[in-house]
């Protein structure tokens, strides 16, 4: 189906496929030699840039980026800091030829992170990864084709088919990506000296028009410095950005929702003093939603020839929930092996798997953050680790009650902060989410009405019969045994809808 003319043609997403394997990135690295040698490593943290992806036949080839946060107490006794990266690949066979591959989504998430020091500079980092693989099939409500034996329908009994249709709400989706930068400023003091900066993406505008999907929001950039004294300071800063995502095949959308992750910090001294300039480079990913309703051919037979016809099952997608927001989190934990007088120097997290669950009604985001927190004096530093459960509700377009249901979700850590009090850590963090959650609807459709050359069995003809259904017939199918046009006998008998009474005559043509 041409796309652009779906205005002219309601069109839907069925959906195609929906698979996940799992696959493995890292390896062995190497810091550099200006750093000092590793005594005690205190986290790795890993992100996963978005994917490229290339089809060959029916192998879909999937390559990106893994990058790794890594601090540590160095052999001089200080906070060390170094980012690591490496590319990954993976590939898998489709269950569908190429051909067959509608519009393609694949989502790349981390399952769990090992890391071992294999000597003073030396690292092995593995990653389990696991890719989920969406395709969505185009369906309209002009799928059926008409064709004779000859695969050509005759054009004067082309009319004479009549169609058995039922209403689907749906959706269609478009998916596009692009990068960009955020430039700001962060207060400096004499003698600090950066350690580490990284930065995670908040949206707080979508919406999509003819040229894509303009997104508005900030990056939330932390900076770890270390001051003469030995003291790791944190200081942190948002940077607003505007960019408008190209999506392929938009067209006059009703939602839209993105998100991102950051691929590069940067610190620089300012030309003007007193502060630094903060560049973030980023990947950003759009995704454009257009609610419709599509009337699908359930049913189909002529009232002139005999037909047949060739029907396709497949599963219609409709908007239940979809948008981003945002959570705040918090916690509180017991201090372990902490040294005396000692303040939190850095806090590291993320957030792993959420699972979208139902409870009467109402779906939720489940999952739970995972914090590390760094803490210590200007002699000694420990990092503790820690988890806080959380659960967002989604805003729902409709009831998910007896449906069926397809969940995407994004999640990303904006702030984290964590202070000592007492004998406790207490802790808190911003989540940023941006969600997806669909009903699929199982419906069989005709693909096709085969007419032939022949007077259909059973048909009135020209003459006149009286009929008397039973309780359990509907008008369809007394029409359809006898070949008759449906709006005639609705004229005729006086008949509303599709409901016939019991008993009560019917009059055919």
């Amino acid at each position: 189906m041409d796309i652009d003319k779906r205005e002219e043609c309601r069109a839907g997403s069925a959906l195609k496929m929906d698979m996940s394997f799992g696959h493995e990135g890292g390896g062995d690295f190497s810091l550099p030699d200006y750093l000092p040698e590793i005594q005690r490593l205190l986290y790795v943290t890993p992100s996963v840039l978005p994917e490229t992806k290339f089809l060959s036949g029916n192998v879909l080839e999937l390559g990106g980026t893994l990058t790794y946060s890594v601090l540590y107490l160095g052999s001089d006794g200080k906070l060390s800091f170094s980012p690591l990266v490496c590319e990954y690949s993976a590939d898998t066979a489709l269950p569908v030829t190429v051909s067959d591959v509608g519009e393609l989504f694949v989502d790349c998430e981390m399952e769990n992170t090992s890391c071992r020091v294999t000597g003073p500079r030396s690292l092995n980092i593995k990653t389990r990864l696991r890719s989920r693989i969406m395709s969505d099939d185009r369906v309209c409500d002009d799928n059926t084709v008409l064709c004779g034996d000859d695969k050509n329908a005759p054009l004067d009994l082309s009319v004479s088919v009549e169609r058995l249709c039922s209403d689907y709400d749906s959706v269609v989706r478009c998916q596009g990506m692009t990068t960009g930068s955020a430039t700001g400023e962060m207060s400096a003091f004499d003698g600090e000296e950066p350690l580490s900066c990284e930065g995670s993406l908040c949206v707080s505008y979508c919406e999509g028009n003819s040229d894509g999907v303009l997104v508005r929001g900030d990056v939330y950039v932390k900076c770890l410095f270390m001051s003469d004294d030995g003291i790791a300071v944190c200081k942190k800063t948002k940077l607003p950005f505007e960019i408008t995502v190209p999506v392929r095949d938009i067209a006059l959308p009703s939602s839209a929702r993105a998100w991102g992750r950051v691929a590069s910090v940067s610190v620089t001294p300012s030309e003007t003093g007193g502060c630094w300039t903060v560049n973030a480079e980023y990947d950003i990913e759009a995704e454009a939603l257009c609610g419709r309703e599509i009337s699908l051919c359930r049913d189909a037979y002529s009232t002139e020839v005999e037909s047949s016809c060739e029907t396709k099952e497949c599963e219609i997608l409709g908007a239940v929930s979809f948008g981003s927001g945002q959570l705040s989190v918090s916690g509180d934990f017991d201090l372990k092996n902490a040294p005396e007088g000692c303040s939190v120097c850095d806090t590291e997290s993320s957030v792993g798997q959420v699972q979208v669950i139902n409870v009467e009604g109402k779906l939720y985001a489940t999952g739970a953050l995972k914090l590390k927190v760094v803490y210590g004096n200007a002699e000694e530093h420990a990092c503790g680790e820690y988890e806080i459960p959380f659960k967002y509700e989604l805003p729902l377009l409709r009831s998910p009650e007896g449906a069926e249901l397809q969940s995407r979700v994004a999640p990303s850590v904006l702030t984290s902060g964590a202070k000592i009090m007492g004998d406790k850590i207490s802790a808190s963090s911003e989540l940023f989410f941006s969600f997806e959650v669909l009903e699929k609807k199982r419906a069989r459709f005709v693909t096709a009405v085969r007419l032939g050359t022949e007077k259909p069995h059973g048909a009135v003809g020209s003459g006149v019969k009286v009929y008397y259904p039973s309780s359990e017939e509907s008008l369809w199918n007394v029409c359809k045994r006898y070949h008759a046009s449906k709006n005639r006998i609705l004229k005729v008998n006086g008949i509303e809808g599709d409901i016939i009474s019991p008993g009560k005559p019917v009059i055919i043509f």
